[in-house]
């Protein structure tokens, strides 16, 4: 009879017990539940995130390249007694001699006087002269005045051995030659380059007027043993 009564007498203790056990597992339930609903929110919001592309870039190279461009006029130029066509051009604002050569393919510029106007030394190249194969480096006139007659942007080359700059036929051919005599007259056309691969395909023409004197083709070497070749009349 003992052993029954404290049996029932247990029997309130134990259910508050397992009452009080269920509301916690269901408190706990329910604090996990909060807590996952959360983080699995807070990682569709990542997902959510909206990539707003940059601005295009533009690439910008190094050096721009430009078709020379040429200001209109005429030039006259006296020849010396070996029948060369000399005087004195600006490159870059700095004064240099020149001489007029139909043979050589592009303008060339003494090292020395290059560096006094401040030309960019560019690309290495190996060139054919009246002296023998030469190293001359690349490189590109701002402005190439000679007599007001202004060409921008022009192609040159750059050599170590000369003493007067060379004008060449990529520049010569911006202009119309006319031989009377002792005297030469350029008259610059109204070629424009589209690019600058086009500055060495075409050669001016030369007019020559017509009388009955006879233009003679001349070979003239200097001391250095540089040759030119020389048009003239007498």
């Amino acid at each position: 009879m003992r052993y029954r009564e404290n049996t029932k007498k247990s029997t309130p203790i134990r259910t508050v017990v397992l009452i009080s056990l269920s509301i916690f597992l269901v408190y706990l339930g329910v604090d996990l539940y909060m807590a996952a609903k959360q983080l699995l929110s807070e990682r569709n919001k990542q997902k959510e995130v909206v990539l707003v592309p940059s601005a295009p870039v533009k690439a910008i190279p190094a050096i721009e390249k430009k078709s020379p461009e040429l200001a209109m006029g005429i030039i006259t130029l006296t020849a010396d007694a070996y029948g060369h066509f000399r005087g004195h051009v600006l490159i870059n604002h700095v004064s240099m001699p020149f001489l007029i050569d139909t043979g050589a393919t592009k303008t060339v510029i003494p090292e020395k006087m290059a560096q006094k106007a401040k030309l960019p030394f560019g690309q290495k190249v190996a060139t054919n002269t009246a002296g023998g194969k030469v190293f001359a480096y690349q490189t590109q006139i701002d402005t190439f005045n000679i007599q007001g007659v202004q060409i921008n942007k022009l192609h040159a080359q750059i050599n170590p051995y000369l003493h007067e700059v060379l004008i060449g036929m990529n520049t010569l051919k911006y202009f119309n030659m006319t031989l009377k005599g002792p005297y030469l007259t350029l008259v610059s056309n109204d070629y424009r380059a589209e690019s600058t691969a086009a500055i060495e395909l075409a050669k001016p023409s030369v007019k020559i007027e017509k009388k009955s004197t006879v233009i003679i083709k001349r070979k003239v070497c200097d001391k250095n043993n540089i040759c030119r070749t020389v048009f003239s009349d007498f």
